[in-house]
């Protein structure tokens, strides 16, 4: 039975929604991989919706890539075919999101992710402070799941004297810390294309930016001041507006400012490691003009590292793999099929972010998931890197379908009586939504 105003296929898209908070809800591969679950709604999502896909070349090149990469390679060394399969598996979260935008009403999304964030993110405010009792919260947490790291390693005094940071029901705390932070971004746009601020909204940025301050990570320091950002655009009043410039501004630098401190003198070497992880197996990778063209295969780059091929000299130098989904694809798959692609990607989905919210807010949120997915988040199933992306070019496909705009800024609604659009401009397609937020025809 589905409620009214909610189809079997709406229960379907609520749940895929749900299952991006849950990187455990997922069944071993092997060879360090996983399929999340988040995968199977989502290809039942595309396979029931598959006529609301666009940007279909888009989509074409990112599936193509890697296996071309792999065909380049059979010269060299031959990448095994697992990794191109999970590569499918992964990406299939781009157009999953994409046919939600489309087709699933905003207010049912909206609901979902002020729910998903709101749980998840509160549940890690209480992790933190449980760990200053020394108790440590690993539920939801499977520490054998293969393609995570074994939280079971550390035991609850390492993490609650030692680490003191929070990690949610994620296998790390910069996992929890983007992945809230990018379902907030997602969740902004969201309002942004309803043309509505709800105050659930709202706090629900501010506690995805706590959990992620109480994660400690590094994604605070790009990701809290467009947060911030977007919390004093939700301000109306100009009274309202000059409070939060004096609250938020020191606030949002404090913190960052006293990361960074925390981070940088404390012996922190990730950053170090990041770095090294992306630019070692780039210059391996530039060495010779196959590998500059078409990359050191898909998947190759963790074998890379596990056989000791490649000599790490910064922080600890016990890297094991390549940090950033972006910089993996691009050190795997070569200028051709995995630079271009890339740029392609990031490129698209700013031209539908500008559709859908102010530009300057626009160019900031797809900036700080570019760089996410660049530099910051490892896993490839971090699910919002592909989640976020699909829900703003779905996003942006509807916001083009408008020909009227208020003096052309995009995202802004003309003040057209839709009843009269069609006398006024016979050709103009009016869109038009009931209070269920679905979208019909006059």
């Amino acid at each position: 039975m589905t409620t009214p105003g909610r189809t079997r296929k709406d229960w379907l898209a609520i749940a895929h929604v749900a299952l991006l908070f849950l990187p455990y809800a997922a069944v071993p591969l092997g060879a360090s991989s996983n399929l999340p679950l988040w995968v199977l709604t989502g290809a039942l999502l595309i396979l029931t919706r598959h006529r609301q896909l666009r940007h279909g070349w888009l989509l074409f090149v990112l599936f193509l890539a890697p296996l071309a990469s792999a065909f380049a390679l059979q010269w060299a060394t031959p990448p095994p075919l697992q990794g191109v399969v999970t590569w499918f598996l992964y990406l299939s979260g781009i157009p999953a999101a994409m046919v939600i935008a489309r087709q699933t009403p905003l207010p049912q999304i909206r609901k979902t992710l002020q729910l998903t964030i709101g749980v998840t993110s509160a549940y890690a405010i209480v992790q933190y402070l449980l760990l200053g009792q020394g108790v440590v919260l690993r539920w939801l947490v499977q520490p054998t799941l293969q393609g995570f790291a074994n939280i079971a390693s550390l035991d609850d005094i390492v993490i609650s004297v030692y680490q003191q940071r929070a990690f949610g029901w994620f296998p790390e705390p910069s996992f929890l810390a983007g992945t809230v932070i990018l379902a907030a971004l997602a969740l902004f746009f969201v309002e942004a294309q309803e043309d509505v601020a709800t105050k659930w909204t709202t706090r629900v940025i501010v506690l995805a930016s706590v959990a992620a301050i109480l994660a400690k990570s590094g994604t605070v320091l790009v990701g809290l001041p467009v947060l911030g950002w977007i919390l004093l655009s939700r301000v109306k009043t100009k009274g309202g507006r000059l409070l939060g410039i004096f609250a938020v501004i020191p606030l949002v630098v404090w913190q960052v400012a006293r990361l960074f401190e925390e981070r940088t003198g404390s012996g922190e070497f990730s950053w170090a490691e990041r770095a090294a992880s992306i630019t070692t197996l780039l210059d391996l990778q530039s060495a010779t003009f196959g590998g500059l063209l078409f990359g050191i295969g898909r998947g190759q780059s963790t074998v890379f590292y596990e056989q000791t091929r490649v000599a790490v000299t910064a922080g600890t130098g016990t890297i094991d793999g390549v940090y950033g989904i972006f910089s993996r694809v691009v050190i795997e798959q070569g200028l051709i099929l995995g630079w271009l692609p890339v740029i392609a990607l990031v490129l698209v989905t700013l031209r539908s972010a500008l559709r859908v919210t102010k530009p300057g807010l626009a160019v900031a949120a797809v900036g700080v998931w570019a760089f996410f997915s660049a530099v910051v988040l490892a896993y490839e199933t971090t699910s919002m890197v592909w989640a976020f992306s699909g829900l703003v070019l779905g996003l942006g496909s509807l916001q083009a379908r408008r020909p009227l705009t208020n003096g052309g800024v995009p995202g802004r609604r003309a003040e057209v009586d839709p009843r009269a659009g069609a006398a006024v401009l016979p050709d103009a397609h009016v869109v038009l939504r009931s209070r269920d937020g679905r979208r019909t025809r006059p």
